[in-house]
């Protein structure tokens, strides 16, 4: 897992995964992490390089292609 984001008003915690490269499609990390009931992560993310973005088995699969993502930040003071 590369992120773990803590949902409060659910009381559950929603795993982030990101894959790249030649081993993208393969996301046995996330199914182990779903099924231990004790952890509270009924749903998770994955962002590849798959150019589909649907959901199956309590997992959202979403697109991360780095060439076209522009980052930008800002400072609040």
């Amino acid at each position: 897992m590369d992120f773990l984001v803590d949902d409060f008003e659910k009381l559950n915690v929603l795993p982030i995964e990101v894959k790249s490269g030649k081993e993208s499609f393969s996301f046995k990390a996330m199914t182990k992490l779903l099924a231990v009931e004790g952890y509270r992560m009924n749903q998770g993310i994955i962002l590849s390089n798959d150019a589909n973005v649907y959901e199956k088995d309590h997992i959202l699969y979403l697109v991360f292609n780095n060439e076209k993502m522009v980052w930008k930040s800002t400072v609040f003071f």
